[in-house]
């Protein structure tokens, strides 16, 4: 049986990211409903099941990311890495979205984000 690799390269549907923003953020936020109603255990599943798979991918697209595995120079990835991290918080899961951010920014700056691509240049070439 072979595994599902992250497809970093497909483009991000916004509608979908902010799909996936409510709903992670409506399933943290019933916690006081749902032990009212006698559902916590499940709840607490479901969002520590949540977790569990945004970390593991997180943790196999860091590893394609480190190697230089992926097409555009990683941006795409960075960006799909970074929707991770706010599902992550949204869920409760603080040290696995520290962990995730903590691991993106030793990557080091990807391309295009320096501040000659921002359209800014560095003192040394700007003219008198």
């Amino acid at each position: 049986m072979t595994r599902a690799v992250p497809h970093l390269a497909a483009p991000l549907d916004d509608d979908g990211v902010e799909r996936a923003r409510l709903l992670v953020g409506v399933l943290s936020t019933t916690h006081g409903p749902a032990a009212a109603m006698g559902c916590e255990s499940e709840r607490r599943q479901t969002v520590e099941g949540i977790i569990g798979r945004i970390s593991n991918w997180s943790g196999e697209a860091l590893d394609l990311l480190n190697k230089h595995d992926v097409s555009d120079g990683g941006r795409l990835a960075r960006r799909r890495l970074q929707v991770m991290v706010d599902l992550l918080q949204l869920a409760g899961g603080k040290d696995a979205a520290r962990t995730v951010r903590r691991r993106l920014a030793s990557l080091g700056p990807g391309p295009g984000s320096g501040a000659a691509s921002r359209g800014v240049l560095p003192p040394s070439l700007r003219q008198a």
